[in-house]
C-alpha cells in the first residue's frame, strides 16, 4: 500500500491520495480526500497515512504494509512520538495498528508513490472524498500500468 499527500498549494488546500495494492501489486482500492484550510506538511502526510489505515481496515485486510514517502511521519509512528505538530494524528494511527493481524510501516521514495501523488493532485479539485473499492477507474488502472506495477 502506498500513499502520498501533497504539499500545500497557493490556495491553502491539500489533497490526500491513497492507493491499496494486493500482494501482486495490483490496485484493489483508492481514495482521494480533499483537505481545506492551512495544515503543515507534517499533518497532511500523517493524515494520508491515517486514511490508508482506515481504508485497509474497512477492506478487512489483516496483513498489511503501510508505505509513505514522509520519513518524518514513518519515524514518528515507529517512535510512537505523539508530541509533534501531527501528534494527535499519529496517536490515532497507533491506536488503529493493533487491529491488524500484522501491520508494518515503511518509508518509500517519492518515485515509488507516483499514483498516490496523482490522486492527491486530483483530490484538490474535489468537493468531497472519493473512494473506489470494487471498480477501479480506468485512469487509475492506466497509471498503474504506465508505472509498470499494475
Amino acid at each position: 500500500m502506498g500513499k502520498w499527500c501533497d504539499w500545500l498549494n497557493g490556495h491553502g488546500h491539500s489533497g490526500v491520495g491513497v492507493i491499496v495494492r494486493d500482494w501482486e501489486r495490483r490496485v484493489v482500492a483508492a481514495n482521494c480526500l480533499p483537505l481545506s484550510g492551512r495544515m503543515t506538511v507534517e499533518e497532511t502526510e500523517a493524515i494520508a497515512m491515517e486514511q490508508g489505515i482506515i481504508l485497509a481496515k474497512n477492506l478487512g485486510l489483516e496483513k498489511t504494509i503501510f508505505e509513505g514517502d514522509s520519513m518524518q511521519t514513518i519515524q514518528a509512528i515507529e517512535a510512537k512520538e505523539v508530541r509533534s505538530v501531527a501528534g494527535h494524528i499519529v496517536r490515532g494511527i497507533l491506536q488503529n495498528l493493533p487491529s491488524f493481524q500484522e501491520a508494518r510501516v515503511r518509508h518509500i521514495g517519492r518515485e515509488g508513490n507516483k499514483i498516490a501523488h496523482e490522486l492527491a493532485q486530483f483530490a484538490k479539485q474535489l468537493d468531497e472524498e472519493q473512494v473506489w473499492t470494487s471498480i477501479i477507474p480506468d485512469w487509475i488502472e492506466d497509471m498503474a500500468k504506465a508505472e509498470g506495477t499494475g
